[in-house]
């Protein structure tokens, strides 16, 4: 029993050695400015117009269910092809 324990424990330990290996490398070049922002065209909801805006909301209010898609690098989707 105890072989064993020990046998899960090197193995877990060896995993985790292992997966910086299979991580994908970071893309953000650089430190993200709140400054520095982006509009997207053609990307709003139709329901977002100034009739139903309610103001602004408190600095904790959390938006469930956005997802975030991002262009893969072209070794990715070389990859994936």
């Amino acid at each position: 029993m105890i072989i064993l324990r020990r046998a899960g424990i090197l193995s877990l330990l060896l995993c985790a050695s292992l997966a910086p290996l299979f991580a994908q490398r970071n893309r953000i070049p650089a430190r993200i400015d709140n400054a520095r922002t982006v509009v997207l065209r053609g990307r709003v909801h139709p329901k977002a117009r100034a009739e139903n805006d309610s103001g602004p909301v408190e600095n904790s209010f959390q938006i469930p269910g956005i997802t975030l898609l991002l262009k893969p690098s072209a070794n990715q989707q070389s990859d994936l092809q």
